[in-house]
C-alpha cells in the first residue's frame, strides 16, 4: 500500500509541476505538508535505492523516481516560496529544517553528482531561501535577557533560562513580546539542534557552526536537562524541574540531531549522549504504562 501511494503521489506532481503532496493552496493551507513527505522519501531512497542495495529492481526504479521527484520539486518549492514566504508562527517557517535535512541527505547520495550543475544550483537556492525565511534558531538559542534576541521583524524576547519564563513562554504570556510557544516547543528545538551541523555541510570551510553547535546543545540542556540525557519538553520546556517529562517525538528529534551533530563534527561526545537518551530517555518514553 505505501508503495502504491508512493506511485500515486509521483504521477499526482508530474500533473502539478513537480509539487509533492497536497498543492497549496488548493488541498492544504501551507506547504508543511510537502516538509515531512520530503524527510519520509529519503528514508525510502536510503533503504532501497543505491545507498540501501535492494536486490528488487522495482523498488530500486522507485527509489530512483523518488529521486527525481525531490529535484522536480525543488524547483517547484522555489517559486512557491520566493511568491509565498514562510509565514512567521506557522509550523513550516518552525520547521523549516526539515527541508535542509532532506536535501542535505540528497546531496550526500551519489544521485547528486549525477545530477546536472542547473539543478543541483536549484536545490542550493532552496536551502538558502528556507534558511532566510524560516526561525533564526540559531540567533533565538544564544540569545539572553542581556542580549535579547532581534530579528528583522524587530521580535524581541530571550531564550528561557528557568522553569517559570519557559513556562510562561509555553503558555504564550510572552506573545506580546513576539514569542510565541513555538520557540520553546519540544519537537522545534529538537529539530533546530539539527541546523549547526546541517548547514556545515553545505559549507564546511566555517567551523563556527559546529562550535556553535556544540555550545547550543549544551546550554539547552545545562538550562533544562534531566538525567536521562533529554530537555524536559511536556510539550515545550520546562526548566529543570525532575518531575516535567518530554514528549517521544522531542526525544527522537533530539537523538537524530545528537547523530547528525557527530556525523558533521566526529565528537564522541554526541554519541555518548546518544546512547544516554537511546537507553533511558526513549525505553522511557515508549514504555511508560
Amino acid at each position: 500500500e505505501i508503495e502504491n501511494g508512493l506511485d500515486y503521489i509521483f504521477d499526482k506532481a508530474q500533473e502539478n509541476g513537480g509539487w509533492l503532496g497536497p498543492t497549496v493552496p488548493d488541498e492544504c493551507p501551507s506547504p508543511w505538508a510537502s516538509f515531512r513527505f520530503c524527510t519520509a522519501i529519503t528514508m525510502y531512497i536510503d533503504a532501497f535505492g543505491i545507498g540501501g542495495g535492494s536486490d528488487d529492481d522495482k523498488r530500486r526504479e522507485r527509489a530512483d523516481r523518488a529521486v527525481l521527484a525531490m529535484f522536480q520539486h525543488a524547483s517547484a518549492l522555489v517559486l512557491y516560496l520566493k511568491a509565498n514566504p514562510l509565514r512567521p508562527g506557522s509550523w513550516e517557517h518552525s520547521r523549516w529544517v526539515e527541508i535542509l535535512e532532506s536535501y542535505s541527505y540528497l546531496m550526500s547520495t551519489p544521485h547528486w553528482n549525477e545530477t546536472d550543475q542547473g539543478q543541483r544550483d536549484v536545490v542550493i537556492n532552496l536551502l538558502k531561501l528556507v534558511k532566510n525565511q524560516g526561525f533564526d534558531w540559531p540567533t533565538w538559542l544564544e540569545s539572553s535577557e542581556e542580549e535579547p534576541f532581534v530579528n528583522a521583524t524587530d521580535i524581541r524576547g530571550w531564550f528561557p533560562n528557568n522553569t517559570q519564563d519557559a513556562d510562561d513562554i509555553g503558555d504564550n504570556k510572552w506573545q506580546d513580546e513576539g514569542i510565541d510557544r513555538q520557540k520553546t516547543h519540544g519537537v522545534n528545538l529538537g529539530q533546530a539542534l539539527s541546523v549547526y551541523p546541517l548547514l556545515f555541510r553545505l559549507d564546511s570551510t566555517n567551523g563556527n557552526w559546529l562550535e556553535r553547535g556544540r555550545s547550543a546543545m549544551d546550554r539547552i540542556m545545562d538550562l533544562h536537562g534531566q538525567a536521562s540525557g533529554v530537555f524536559t519538553a511536556d510539550e515545550n520546556l520546562a526548566g529543570l524541574e525532575p518531575n516535567r517529562g518530554t514528549e517521544t517525538c522531542a526525544v527522537v528529534e533530539l537523538m537524530n540531531a545528537l547523530s547528525n551533530s557527530f556525523s558533521a563534527s566526529g565528537d564522541v561526545g554526541y554519541l555518548d549522549h546518544l546512547e544516554r537518551v537511546a537507553y533511558n530517555a526513549l525505553p522511557a518514553a515508549f514504555l511508560n504504562g
